[in-house]
């Protein structure tokens, strides 16, 4: 890439901070399962010590067979969990997964070639100036002006811009900032792609399913002593309970959705404006299509893959699903959407708006930085190049 050695600091930079803030909001859930697993390596290297410190030989009998039956509840309890999240985790990738296909799918050739022309030439043009090659770009068949960029799963980079972007009176100054814009995304590594279940989305209960099995392995293998198998069980209780506080909490959904579609437009618009040298152009832009997406009400893929647009349309409540069709609208309409957090839908319905009504609100800090870039104030690079 031909960005200045400052400006690919900051972005490695950035993507540094993204990975450890990624870590510290799954870091009870790693703490957790690390616990789980201490005790169950413990109990099987000193089972015979903790038989005699625990006193399992002088249990009458019936405290023996309590200790059993204690253990068999557990297993049931945590084959249920395990199950449950399991599936869970796997429906909600599934879903996932689908509205990604969704959002890519839905293209168009029915549009005017010449239309799409100006667009085509500002990403190749991008590309030069970002010293990459151009990703392809393919219209997506929505009536809201907007952009986005994606990958596919065979790692194909592209932009995908509405075919009410090419209907739009968009200015050719203005489809170079909106491409460069999402060719800057590509670059930071934030843009639309296939789901997996690895992602951080994923993992609270992936850590949740990893939690129990070791709290309940540790607890089948522990020596016959209802002591100690009361002692595991209260630990495990503890932790279950903080982590399932900690899971419906609004502020830890906020952040999790936040980091698992981790968008910053204001280092996209700052690297842009490094390939274009023209801030004015990326202002009138985002103004432009601000204005056209408020008198739309449909939103390519819906629900919060909308943060990955160029601009983020406003969202009202009740309006949680909008979609780029009527036959994505009948597949998916009725559906009430699975989460990773299985019972707490509710706490997360209401997280996800919240992003989104933020995300929304973004226009005015973009045109905010904008304004401080003009005067050579580069602070989503950290100020480093001030010209």
């Amino acid at each position: 890439m031909s960005f200045e050695p400052k400006v690919l600091e900051s972005i490695e930079q950035y993507r540094k901070k993204t990975a450890r803030d990624r870590l510290k909001v799954l870091s009870p859930f790693i703490f957790a399962a690390m616990v789980a697993f201490v005790m169950l390596v413990v109990t099987l290297v000193l089972h015979g010590e903790i038989h005699e410190a625990f006193g399992g030989a002088s249990d009458a009998l019936w405290l023996r067979q309590a200790t059993l039956f204690i253990k068999l509840v557990a297993a049931v309890l945590a084959v249920v969990l395990v199950s449950g999240l399991g599936y869970n985790v796997y429906a909600a990738s599934r879903y996932a997964r689908a509205r990604f296909e969704m959002f890519i799918e839905c293209q168009t050739l029915d549009v005017a070639p010449t239309s799409a022309d100006k667009f085509t030439e500002a990403l190749e043009g991008a590309a030069i100036g970002a010293g990459m090659q151009a990703p392809c770009m393919v219209v997506l068949d929505d009536p809201a002006a907007n952009a986005a960029a994606f990958e596919t799963d065979e790692g194909v980079q592209g932009v995908g811009v509405t075919a009410g972007m090419l209907e739009a009176d968009i200015s050719v100054g203005e489809a170079n900032a909106v491409m460069a814009h999402e060719l800057a995304h590509l670059v930071i590594g934030e843009n639309v792609r296939a789901p997996v279940v690895t992602d951080v989305e994923f993992m609270p209960s992936l850590l949740l399913i990893a939690f129990g099995t070791f709290a309940v392995a540790s607890v089948l293998v522990s020596p016959a002593s209802i002591r100690y198998v009361l002692t595991e069980l209260m630990i495990a209780a503890v932790l279950f309970v903080a982590l399932v506080l900690i899971f419906r909490s609004e502020t830890f959904i906020l952040k999790l959705l936040d980091l698992a579609h981790q968008h910053d437009d204001l280092l996209a618009d700052s690297l842009a404006v490094k390939i274009t040298r023209d801030p004015a152009a990326m202002k009138s832009a985002i103004k432009k299509v601000e204005a056209l997406a408020r008198k739309s009400d449909r939103v390519p893929g819906g629900s919060i893959l909308s943060r990955y647009l160029f601009v983020t349309p406003p969202t009202r409540p009740g309006d949680y699903y909008r979609y780029a069709s009527a036959v994505a609208g009948e597949m998916l309409g009725g559906r009430k959407q699975p989460r990773t957090w299985l019972l707490f839908s509710g706490p997360a319905s209401k997280a996800t708006m919240k992003v989104l009504e933020l995300e929304s609100r973004m226009t005015a800090e973009r045109l905010i930085n904008l304004d401080l870039i003009e005067q050579g104030r580069w602070r989503a690079l950290e100020e480093w190049s001030r010209e």
